[in-house]
């Protein structure tokens, strides 16, 4: 009985072992992928402009508020 408990206590030692082996490997790919996103969702924004490029646009084009056309 002693032999059993013993080798499930080492498999219980290795399965938390090995549990948290997982879980900060997911931890750092989804930290990782999360970067990464943000990374590109900022790249997108800088290329698109559009709250600067609208913002530029109506301090130097009033005449597209006066007319209400582009």
């Amino acid at each position: 009985m002693s032999r059993l408990i013993h080798r499930l206590i080492g498999v219980l030692v290795w399965t938390r072992y090995a549990t948290h082996i997982v879980t900060s490997m997911v931890l750092v790919f989804a930290t990782g992928m999360l970067g990464i996103y943000l990374f590109y969702e900022i790249i997108e924004a800088a290329h698109a402009h559009s709250l600067i490029e609208g913002f530029l646009r109506s301090l130097t084009a009033p005449e597209i508020i006066e007319n209400g056309d582009e």
